[in-house]
């Protein structure tokens, strides 16, 4: 298993390929991500990377015999960038179907809404074309995509609202796409509280022989639970210390307002403004020893959504 491959690529399985791709978020930040491609009958893609990573997939393709032009489905774990950079120009040359969850629709079909909602430097860079959803799925969800090649969806939000994995029965693998935090690396999510109900979920998933994730190395069932494991203990104590700051930076917040109290709303008291957003983010980068994110976009606003969740 896992035969190495030039170019960044690596064979997983007999007929499964994964793919690197490396990309900047900042000229500082360098980030990789990995695609999938199953080629049976047919060639069907788990996400497709960022924009320009079509050459890697079509250069890849043709020296194994097949072409871009044979891929017919593409199975999207999320919206983000990284995920769907070189959609459209693989749907627009293969006629190929792409399957996403409702949550993650109107950001892959409006990526102007997503950069709005969720800006990010080099946005465009990443993703420069919005494309539409053939079919919704949804948890449980069986997609038969060809002989031996059944897919089963697996609800795994909270890295995004609508974040799903694929279960290939056939093979026992699971694509986690960015559901599993990798230790070590900054956590990303929209909501902790179900990123590690997620978690908890695959930790109890029978007949998976191998966690294939987005950004970690692929993980046979012990291992890779052993990382699950590893994961809800660390957004656990995260969660924890967010809490614990949260609630100290209220009271202490009240108190300094006791003399205004009864000219404030509830509603009023609950808000926070963005300096004290930021005050809090930073208390908890420090007690997290954490300094080297305070300038991190992507780890602020999970902590931000956080830091949400106890007002």
């Amino acid at each position: 298993m896992e035969n190495e491959k030039a170019n960044n690529i690596k064979e997983i399985a007999q007929g499964l390929y994964r793919l690197k791709v490396t990309f900047n978020v900042t000229e500082s930040i360098e980030r990789f991500v990995y695609l999938y491609i199953i080629t049976g009958r047919q060639t069907h893609l788990i996400d497709t990377g960022t924009s320009g990573a079509d050459k890697q997939i079509a250069e890849f393709l043709t020296a194994s015999g097949k072409s871009i032009f044979d891929v017919r489905n593409i199975l999207i774990t999320h919206s983000h960038p990284d995920h769907i950079g070189s959609l459209r120009k693989i749907k627009d040359v293969s006629g190929s179907l792409v399957y996403a969850s409702e949550p993650e629709k109107l950001w892959i079909e409006d990526i102007d809404t997503q950069f709005e909602e969720r800006p990010i430097p080099n946005f465009y860079k990443l993703l420069n074309e919005s494309t539409e959803i053939d079919v919704i799925v949804k948890d449980k969800d069986v997609l038969p995509l060809e002989k031996e090649v059944n897919i089963q969806v697996l609800d795994t939000k909270g890295h995004s609202k609508g974040h799903v994995s694929y279960y290939w029965t056939e093979q026992k693998m699971l694509f986690t796409g960015d559901s599993i935090p990798v230790e070590g690396q900054i956590p990303i999510y929209v909501s902790v509280k179900d990123s590690i109900e997620s978690l908890k979920k695959m930790l109890e998933l029978e007949n998976v022989d191998y966690f294939l994730s987005a950004w970690d190395d692929v993980y046979d069932s012990e291992t890779g639970k052993k990382h699950i494991q590893k994961a809800i203990d660390n957004l656990t104590e995260l969660d924890t210390t967010v809490k614990t700051i949260t609630d100290n930076y209220l009271v202490d917040r009240k108190l300094d307002e006791s003399k205004a109290e009864e000219s404030m709303d509830e509603f009023e008291r609950q808000m926070l403004t963005d300096y004290e957003l930021n005050e809090i983010f930073e208390r908890v980068c420090e007690a997290l020893k954490m300094e080297n994110m305070l300038d991190n976009p992507l780890f602020r606003n999970s902590i931000y959504s956080n830091i949400k969740d106890y007002l």
